[in-house]
């Protein structure tokens, strides 16, 4: 039996299954609010058992591709101290597939042309939905409205239609921690090229994973986890205040003294000089000399 399937949402979860579904033998079209699919997010590691889905709904080959090498995990202490390190070919070998960290938008790109993008319909915010014998009716914010005989609710997180399909409301709990996520140019010298680092202590964690499958652009997928209260203040624009730019040189020992003129928010950038004196910016050189630095009140 082909059914007519509806799916909201064009993140992974609904291209991944639109994608099933379409190998499955039903007709599937997609959804989504947002007028456009951005790069969103740094990476994602999709692990032996999701590569191995992936490559059963025909796109295993491109992620194989696009994504970084990792044959090892490895653990350091905040100090830097090697903790323990050990190879995942056991792993792979046991599973029959390696893991693949990926940038999401790759990802996301990948899933949507194995969709097709003839399938997807962006800028429609589906509101509700009702469904009667002879299945569901979507109702959209621009009052139109679409039949099918399933829908797939995948609309994120924030997802407007959870709780009436589940009846009840679904609380956000926070864990108490929060991460950040980057994308940075990999050089040998912040952690060898195939292997995912790890520095952790004090409750806190630093990771780098590599991302890319280009040798010409190797990419880490960092991402940094730390305790924070609940209270703590989230307003963006706490980070985003232009507070002036300080200059200061390294002395001969490569050290630099910096005065902060008040607490908050820093965004710290270095350059690289030649022998010959032309000063290139850090990314320039392929290697990532920046940070976003808290300084706290005395």
């Amino acid at each position: 039996m082909t059914l007519n399937v509806l799916v909201i949402g064009a993140g992974m979860g609904g291209l991944t299954a639109a994608l099933a579904l379409q190998k499955s033998g039903h007709r599937v079209q997609v959804v989504d609010r947002v007028p456009e699919l951005r790069p969103v997010g740094a990476a994602i590691s999709v692990w032996s058992n999701g590569v191995k889905i992936l490559k059963a709904l025909g796109v295993g080959d491109a992620i194989e591709q696009a994504s970084g090498r990792m044959d090892a995990m490895a653990y350091h202490d905040q100090d830097g101290t090697p903790l323990t390190r050990f190879s995942l070919r056991p792993l792979y070998d046991d599973v029959g597939q390696r893991a693949c960290p990926i940038a999401r938008a790759t990802l996301q790109q990948v899933l949507l042309d194995a969709v097709g993008q003839a399938n997807v319909t962006l800028g429609l915010a589906c509101v509700g939905y009702q469904v009667n014998d002879d299945g569901v009716t979507a109702e959209f914010a621009d009052g139109s409205t679409r039949r099918a005989d399933l829908i797939v609710i995948a609309d994120g997180t924030h997802s407007r239609l959870r709780e009436r399909a589940l009846g009840r409301a679904v609380a956000r709990r926070y864990c108490g921690y929060v991460n950040w996520n980057v994308r940075v140019a990999a050089t040998p010298d912040l952690a060898p090229l195939n292997q995912w680092v790890q520095y952790v202590g004090n409750h806190q964690r630093v990771s780098m994973m590599p991302m890319s499958g280009d040798p010409a652009t190797p990419e880490f997928y960092c991402f940094f986890d730390v305790p924070l209260p609940i209270d703590t203040p989230s307003d963006p624009a706490r980070y985003r205040d232009e507070l002036g730019e300080i200059k200061a040189k390294t002395d001969k020992d490569g050290k630099v003294s910096i005065t902060w003129p008040e607490a908050g928010m820093y965004w710290m950038e270095a350059e690289l000089t030649t022998d010959k004196g032309v000063s290139k910016p850090a990314t320039a050189r392929r290697a990532s000399y920046s940070a976003t630095l808290e300084v706290l009140a005395q």
